[in-house]
C-alpha cells in the first residue's frame, strides 16, 4: 500500500515538473513569438532617406515602406511621436491624405510622410518617430531632419515686359503682359503696385495674376 502511494507521489511530482519545464521553454520553441501584450510582429518600416536636411520655411518627403507580415489582413493607424512644436506631418497612400490603412497578408506598401518645417525652426538636428499600429503588428521608424542656417543670399527679382509702348484712345483700355521671376532661392512674396511715376490722374490700373 505504501508503495502505490509513493508511486502515485513520485508521479505527480514528475508530472508537475514536466509541465512548469514545458511552460519555461514555450516561449524558445513556440513558432509564434509574442513581442507585447497586443501585437505578435514588431518591425521596423524601412526608408532609405531617413536623414534630411532642409531649411526653415520648407517642407520635405519621407518615403516609407512596410509590410504586412502577418497572416491576416490588418489595419494600421498612423503617427507621429515626438514631433517638434509647430511641426506638421500628413501621410499620403495611392495620392490621398490618410491616417490609417488596410494590407492584405504579405502585402506591402509605400507611405509617402510629408513633414513641414516652420519658418522660426531653430538649427539643428530634430528626431521624432513614426507609428503603424496594427492589430497584430507595430512597425516603427526614428526619422531625423537637420534645419540648416539659411545662406545669406541676394533676393533679386526680374521682371521683363515685351511691350513698353502702346497707343490707344480715350476711354480705351491697354495691357501690358509682365513677367516675373523669383531669382531667390526661397519663396517670397510680393506687394504689385504703380509708383515713380505714378498713374496720370483719373487714370486706374489692376493686376491680374496667370502663370507660365
Amino acid at each position: 500500500m505504501r508503495l502505490k502511494a509513493k508511486s502515485f507521489v513520485m508521479k505527480t511530482f514528475l508530472l508537475t515538473l514536466l509541465s512548469l519545464l514545458t511552460l519555461s521553454l514555450y516561449p524558445f520553441f513556440s513558432p509564434l513569438i509574442f513581442v507585447g501584450a497586443d501585437h505578435e510582429y514588431e518591425i521596423k518600416i524601412e526608408c532609405s532617406d531617413y536623414w534630411q536636411e532642409t531649411y526653415p520655411g520648407n517642407t520635405i518627403t519621407f518615403n516609407l515602406i512596410m509590410k504586412n507580415p502577418s497572416s491576416e489582413y490588418d489595419e494600421y493607424k498612423l503617427y507621429t511621436e515626438d514631433l517638434p512644436e509647430n511641426w506638421t506631418a500628413r501621410f499620403y497612400v495611392w495620392n490621398k491624405i490618410v491616417r490609417g490603412i488596410g494590407l492584405r497578408a504579405g502585402q506591402t506598401v509605400t507611405i509617402y510622410l510629408q513633414v513641414k518645417v516652420p519658418e522660426d525652426a531653430a538649427p539643428g538636428d530634430y528626431q521624432f518617430t513614426v507609428y503603424a499600429n496594427g492589430t497584430y503588428t507595430l512597425a516603427k521608424r526614428e526619422l531625423i531632419v537637420t534645419v540648416e542656417r539659411k545662406p545669406k543670399a541676394t533676393c533679386e527679382v526680374e521682371i521683363y515686359n515685351p511691350v513698353i509702348w502702346q497707343a490707344a484712345y480715350p476711354g480705351e483700355n491697354v495691357t501690358f503682359n509682365i513677367r516675373i521671376k523669383n531669382l531667390s532661392p526661397y519663396t517670397d512674396t510680393y506687394f504689385l503696385y504703380v509708383k515713380d511715376p505714378s498713374l496720370p490722374e483719373n487714370w486706374t490700373a489692376r493686376f491680374y495674376i496667370g502663370q507660365n
